[in-house]
């Protein structure tokens, strides 16, 4: 994770949101990173720490302040900010981006979950005040329906995943959009893992329709464009994508000074590894994998 990141999970009540937020940023410390963590409730906490929080003006303050928060701790070289909180609507999101100065966009992810899921794990934390008014949990999922996912949004399902589960699919996500690359003096094999396998279709929910309801994968993610399921008995994740034609599989790479000394003969490796494992995949299931 060498350039900044802006990170900015949403979802509604008890979806997982500060969970995953301090999980994710917890794994980021023990591998050597420097992420930090924005809850929006404190920061509204800050402004207002009377109940309900419910203030439409003091949210959005809340909002600019978040992203006054975002600014400094970036130019202070973080490498990655996690913002967690409710931004169901555009207007939301722009009450906070309009005031970033970073230059980054920001990558936002929306957890999903059942609502009886949701009523589980909200009896079983018994720190929890406002989420517990048996109202109140209903009312704010309906909410978060009515409003709709947003184009762009990486829409992770939570309902039927553990937390790390959650936080190894943000990660992967991460990762995808911006590959990290590795400590300029740390010495580390070429290839590490198959971290996926992209499947083309032509229609993303006819894709989906074959291969979790028909095939029985889990959907752990998705955009616009492309989905990641998990299959049954296997850590790599499957991506049916409507991007590119390629059945593609993505490995996963380090570069080192070492190789880099060498850059004509690593592209080679890549490239020959590459081939090597696109070749008779690609060729054997060319014509089995249901291209929709």
């Amino acid at each position: 994770m060498s350039a900044p990141r802006l990170l900015v999970i949403s979802g509604p009540i008890a979806s997982g949101k500060s969970t995953v937020a301090g999980l994710l940023a917890a794994e980021l410390r023990t591998d050597g990173h420097r992420p930090v963590v924005i809850d929006l409730d404190r920061v509204y906490m800050m402004l207002d720490d009377t109940s309900p929080m419910d203030d439409a003006n003091t949210w959005r303050e809340a909002r600019r302040g978040a992203a006054e928060l975002t600014n400094q701790v970036i130019q202070d070289g973080l490498e990655l900010v996690i913002l967690e909180g409710t931004f169901w609507t555009e207007s939301e999101r722009t009450d906070y981006t309009n005031c970033l100065s970073t230059g980054l966009a920001p990558v936002f992810v929306t957890l999903c979950v059942a609502v009886d899921e949701v009523q589980r794990r909200v009896q079983q934390d018994t720190a929890r005040r406002a989420s517990r008014v048996p109202e109140l949990l209903p009312r704010s999922h309906a909410d978060f329906a009515a409003a709709g996912t947003i184009a762009g949004d990486i829409v992770v399902h939570s309902t039927h995943l553990s937390i790390a589960e959650v936080t190894s699919s943000i990660r992967s996500v991460l990762d995808q959009l911006n590959p990290p690359c590795a400590a300029e003096d740390e010495l580390r094999p070429l290839l590490r893992d198959i971290d996926s396998v992209q499947v083309p279709v032509s229609d993303l929910e006819a894709g989906l329709a074959f291969y979790c309801d028909a095939l029985g994968h889990l959907l752990i993610w998705r955009t616009d464009t492309a989905a990641g399921l998990r299959p049954a008995d296997s850590a790599v994740e499957l991506v049916v994508q409507t991007e590119r034609p390629e059945l593609e599989p993505n490995l996963s790479i380090l570069a080192d000074n070492a190789m880099a000394q060498g850059q004509s003969q690593q592209d080679g490796a890549a490239d020959g590894a590459r081939l090597s494992c696109l070749s008779p995949m690609a060729d054997r299931q060319r014509s089995a994998v249901p291209i929709f």
